[in-house]
């Protein structure tokens, strides 16, 4: 597995109404791209933690850092079969992943599926080759994992993205307008198969005045999923 994943935003718009460029879709998909290996003992030191958001059956949100990697334009994570988030993702695929990025936080919104082919497990497990995972009857299985994974054998889950938010923490930000003083930006990028609509449009007035005080200037950046 490579990461030769090379989709491209088709419409932007700037939530906060500022006028402001929006950020570059290069710049978060390099993010996404190598955020992940800096995760661990054979990063930079610093915490690139991802974490994984399911909804419990009464509708309560469950939150857990995972390792993560990210190929092609997907997460793979691996969850064992008893944990919260597996009984979670079960039930209902729709989930969340977020991350702490140099310059960028990033939260990417989507569905996760179990991948069981042995094959394609087995191209996944490449990825993962700081731990080695063997895989065996459409799972990973290895002497270890981390404590709270319980015993072998492990699902993995593909992370189709479906949204993507991003909120810049360091230079190049969007530029300043206005009394929005020090502004850092955010995209907001959804990716569909070419030629479906748009299911819907996001909020823009829920938190704007709030966060506008707090001199956060938004945007938001659409995309569709290019044919394979």
């Amino acid at each position: 597995m490579t990461n030769t994943d090379k989709k491209t935003p088709t419409e932007t718009k700037n939530l906060a109404a500022y006028g402001l460029e929006p950020l570059s879709w290069e710049r978060a998909r390099e993010r996404l791209e190598e955020e992940w290996k800096l995760q661990g003992p054979s990063g930079d030191g610093q915490p690139h933690t991802h974490w994984l958001v399911t909804v419990r059956a009464d509708g309560r949100p469950h939150i857990m850092p995972v390792g993560a990697v990210w190929q092609d334009g997907k997460f793979y994570v691996v969850s064992g079969p008893g944990t919260q988030k597996s009984t979670n993702l079960a039930r209902d695929p729709r989930c969340s992943i977020a991350v702490a990025g140099q310059g960028l936080d990033i939260v990417v919104e989507g569905e996760a599926t179990k991948i069981t082919d042995d094959a394609k497990l087995r191209e996944i497990a490449a990825a993962f080759s700081d731990w080695g995972p063997q895989v065996r009857d459409g799972a990973f299985v290895h002497e270890y994992s981390a404590p709270s994974a319980g015993p072998p054998p492990w699902y993995v889950y593909e992370f189709t993205p479906k949204t993507v938010f991003g909120l810049a923490t360091a230079e190049p930000m969007a530029r300043r307008a206005g009394a929005c003083k020090g502004a850092a930006s955010a995209i907001l990028c959804s990716c569909m198969p070419l030629g479906l609509p748009r299911g819907g449009t996001a909020d823009t007035s829920r938190n704007d005045t709030a966060l506008t005080t707090e001199a956060f200037a938004f945007q938001r950046l659409w995309c569709r999923q290019a044919s394979p």
